[in-house]
């Protein structure tokens, strides 16, 4: 545990310093998971957690940027009443409000125009929300749930133990970050800025999760191939016979 602590949090403690939050919490809790996907104790998993929730809510509240200590005091008041939530979740509440069940139309919603920050990247969800409604949004949900299982199906069929680590690790990255994102514009969690993969505006942002996809390919690709016959097994050896007395070369 202690050489995985300190290489996860050197990497997130860089993160932090830009600062990032968001992102170094999804390296934390992402590394947490696949260390419990490969063997860790419970007792030592749970002390760690501990100590780590502890120290990000005193940094948070004490040492942290400001935007970070007001972003929590808004959603600390809006758990009580929604009104006193941050502009932007109050602004996406009212895009799936507009929305309903079936949505006001695709490129019809009007919450984009100079109301809801970031629409194109963080704020997207609610755009979907208010222009595809209800359907569209679980539509949306189905297909990262459809994405997260089929993942998991590789990472279970892997065959080594590598492989379904990384398999693992990089599903979760991916739902995560589709979590944390509509989460966000749902009022569940505070503001964090994090972008809807595949769906979000943005060439670096596609490029990576892109990338995370084809590393996660390649492992089913090797079960494949690993699990296919040879060809040799697969067509049998011509053998001379009267009709066909030369054989190939």
């Amino acid at each position: 545990l202690l050489p995985f602590g300190i290489l996860v949090g050197i990497v997130a403690g860089l993160v932090i310093l830009q600062p990032d939050l968001s992102t170094a919490a999804t390296i934390i809790i992402v590394a947490a998971v696949m260390f419990f996907l490969a063997g860790a104790d419970l007792l030592q998993m749970g002390v760690a957690a501990g100590i780590v929730a502890l120290i990000g809510v005193l940094w948070v509240t004490n040492f942290g940027p400001n935007y970070a200590q007001g972003r929590l005091s808004s959603y600390l008041s809006s758990v009580e009443d929604l009104t006193q939530a941050d502009y932007h979740v109050q602004q996406a509440v009212i895009a799936f409000t507009n929305g309903g069940l079936t949505g006001v139309g695709l490129r019809q919603g009007k919450q984009k125009f100079n109301n809801l920050p970031a629409p194109h990247t963080d704020s997207i969800f609610a755009v979907i929300g208010e222009e595809l409604g209800l359907v569209g949004a679980t539509l949306v949900v189905g297909l990262y749930v459809l994405m997260v299982i089929r993942g998991l199906q590789i990472a279970r069929r892997s065959v080594d133990h590598f492989g379904t680590l990384l398999a693992s690790g990089i599903t979760i990255w991916i739902a995560l970050k589709a979590l944390l994102n509509i989460a966000v514009m749902t009022a569940m969690v505070p503001p964090t800025g994090a972008s809807l993969p595949f769906i979000s505006f943005g060439g670096s942002s596609l490029v990576v999760v892109m990338s995370g996809v084809g590393l996660l390919m390649s492992v089913y690709r090797v079960k494949m191939r690993q699990g296919a016959p040879k060809r040799a097994e697969q067509i049998p050896e011509r053998r001379a016979t009267p009709t066909n007395p030369e054989r190939p070369a």
